[in-house]
């Protein structure tokens, strides 16, 4: 299915200096070298099918702003950075497995020996969660975005 909103261009009536090809099939192939595509305003890409990049090494997408989706920036979210939200998740979850164990302690007959550990366990946490929530602000994207 096309894109909701199709890439139109300034003057989309032909004006000017244009070639149109138009056939079954186009390919455009370098056999020895590079093949590149420049556009002064912008390059569409358009396909009712797929469209697809096959590489052998890695895919280099330099732009200041990424959208992954039509509007994404204004209806959809920044995305999370992994490996900084998976250190923040193991903090967290470290902190979590502590308060845990103490609060296992807890029981009638040793009440009195628990609680300095769940009181330790207890500022830990209170003391990661704040630093964790501020660190949370960091990890999302100021360049792509999604939907």
């Amino acid at each position: 299915m096309p894109p909701t909103k199709p890439y139109i261009p300034s003057h989309p009536k032909y004006i000017g200096n244009q070639i149109i090809l138009s056939s079954g099939r186009v390919t455009l192939h370098s056999k020895d070298d590079s093949t590149m595509i420049f556009g002064k305003k912008a390059i569409a890409l358009s396909s009712l099918g797929s469209v697809n990049f096959d590489v052998t090494t890695k895919l280099i997408i330099n732009s200041p702003k990424i959208e992954l989706g039509i509007d994404a920036e204004k209806v959809g979210e920044p995305v999370l950075l992994g490996n900084g939200t998976i250190l923040l998740l193991a903090r967290l979850l470290d902190s979590l497995t502590t308060m845990s164990r103490a609060l296992a302690q807890l029981s009638e007959t040793e009440l009195e020996t628990a609680i300095p550990a769940v009181s330790y366990a207890s500022r830990g946490l209170s003391e990661l969660c704040p630093a964790l929530r501020a660190d949370l602000e960091s990890l999302l994207s100021t360049v792509t975005y999604t939907k």
